[in-house]
């Protein structure tokens, strides 16, 4: 499809880029919306009735880097986006259908790297605001959180020890039947030693144990025939792995 850019360098520190473009995607069965229900009573789509999604995107960046010393230097990029949805396909009556209207999604990226040496830090926060117009109302789109942060921290030596650490934080956001999910954290690790020929690493992931299953249950009606609420976080809990690399041959 269709998509233009333009890169504008403002000073030796400072540079812009500007961009847009055209999109679409066919109609299909298989989405997160008909996954979580499981594919049951889902009706075929109707193909002569059933029209391509086609979306409208533009969006702009800042993007500052500079140096801080012989081994360090910090990048900060800031990004605006705007992208508009129209005959998105939605579940009504256990069938597919394009929307009377479109959705629109507009918000901001703010990304920040710091390289010190063999030491790196990432933070960053995404805000998205995303509205639904359909037959001339206007409401918020379900299970899109307004506000997002991530941390990422990496320690290496090469060739020798690698140590990372990450967190992100999901905030509130509206279900489809009309109440909020809570926002929630989780946190994670991974320590890797590296030899001449043997590489040993353990990660670990939601070490803060965030479980929607924690906080209410994820279906109503019975075991047999349950009827599943929008799952919007975690579901698995803590999870640790360990692995054993052997490198045979020296590049």
């Amino acid at each position: 499809m269709p998509r233009v850019n333009a890169l504008f360098k403002i000073t030796d520190h400072l540079t812009s880029r500007v961009g847009g473009g055209l999109g679409y995607k066919m109609p299909t069965l298989f989405n997160d919306e008909s996954e979580q229900d499981g594919y049951q009573h889902i009706q075929l789509l109707n193909i002569g009735n059933t029209q391509a999604e086609q979306s409208y995107g533009l969006n702009g960046d800042l993007n500052y880097r500079s140096a801080l010393g012989d081994d360090a230097f910090i990048n900060i990029n800031q990004l605006f986006f705007s992208i508009r949805v129209d005959r998105p396909l939605i579940l009504q009556s256990n069938a597919f259908i394009n929307a009377p209207g479109h959705l629109l999604s507009q918000g901001a990226e703010t990304n920040i790297k710091l390289v010190m040496d063999e030491l790196v830090f990432y933070l960053g926060y995404t805000y998205t605001d995303t509205k639904q117009y359909f037959n001339g109302l206007t409401s918020t789109q379900p299970l899109t959180p307004k506000n997002q942060f991530s941390f990422d921290s990496t320690y290496e030596i090469e060739g020798r020890f690698r140590f990372g650490a990450e967190s992100f934080y999901t905030g509130p956001q509206l279900l489809s039947d009309g109440t909020t999910g809570r926002g929630y954290i989780t946190f994670g690790l991974l320590v890797q030693k590296m030899w001449k020929h043997l590489d040993i690493f353990v990660n670990a992931e939601n070490l803060t144990d965030q479980r929607q299953t924690k906080w209410s249950s994820i279906y109503t009606g019975s075991l047999t025939n349950p009827d599943f609420k929008d799952i919007y976080a975690p579901l698995d809990g803590v999870v640790i792995n360990a692995g054993v690399r052997i490198k045979l041959l020296n590049r």
